[in-house]
Parts: structure tokens; sequence; C-alpha cells
């Protein structure tokens, strides 16, 4: 029996839910959707994000630059320990570095294609369940030059 991965994802665009319902659904994963803060932050505090394996999050939430910050923080105080993902069209190294002292795994720049997100599902499913927890996160290395 194939195991089943567990998504979360908070994002408020349209075109990126449409492309997360493609990809997860296509590997018959576990996922669930939030296009609102309010949502996301009841979710988490219901424990709907606890066994989640892959949260997806996007810095701004309808005009709010600190929503998916704030959301990291909660999920890390919470002692969530899946891979987040922070999602953001900037590219400027302190958004970076701030998601990543939020508690952030990783940082994929907007617009997402189905192929970048294909790419992290399948690197998750090939670490095996034992290995998909990520409780500590990596430091940014910086670009070669």
């Amino acid at each position: 029996m194939t195991e089943v991965i567990k998504f979360a994802t908070v994002d408020d665009g349209d075109a990126e839910a449409k492309i997360f319902s493609r990809i997860f659904r296509g590997h018959g994963a576990a996922w669930q959707h939030y296009g609102e803060y309010d949502a996301a932050v009841s979710a988490i505090d219901a424990g709907a994000f606890d066994d989640a394996e892959l949260i997806l999050l996007d810095i701004q939430l309808h005009e709010d630059d600190e929503a998916g910050y704030r959301l990291v923080k909660a999920i890390r105080q919470r002692g969530i320990p899946g891979t987040v993902v922070m999602l953001s069209v900037s590219e400027m190294d302190e958004m970076i570095c701030k998601c990543f002292r939020q508690g952030a795994s990783a940082y994929i720049v907007k617009p997402l294609s189905d192929k970048d997100l294909e790419k992290v599902v399948n690197h998750l499913k090939s670490l095996g369940p034992h290995a998909r927890k990520c409780p500590t996160t990596p430091s940014r290395q910086p670009a070669s030059q």
C-alpha cells in the first residue's frame, strides 16, 4: 500500500490553488487548502496542520505583508515538524532570511509552475516516510557567483 503524504497550503491566489490541486491530487495526497489567514490560524489551532508533511505558505495574503511570517512562526511554536515552504514574488534576501528565521524550510519564488511543485513533491516522496519530517531549519546558502 502506498503511503499518503499530507499537504496543507495557504495562498489567496486562484492560479496557485489550481496548481496545488493538480499536483497533490495527482499524487493521491491528502490535501487541505486555506485561502484566508484567519481560516489558516483556526486550522492550526485546531490541530489540522499537526501531521502535515509539506506546508506551502504564501507570505502575503490579501495585502497583509506579514501573514505568512506569522503563520510559519505559529506552526513552529506549536511544534509542527513538517517541511514549510514559503512562497513569494519577491527575491529580496531580507524576506528570504526572515522566512528562515521564523522557521521555514525552503523558499520558492512565484509564479509557481507545475514543474517547480512537482520537484518538491517528488523530493519529499523520495525521502521515505521516516525521513520526511524536518524539525530543524537549514541555513540559506549564499548564491554562487
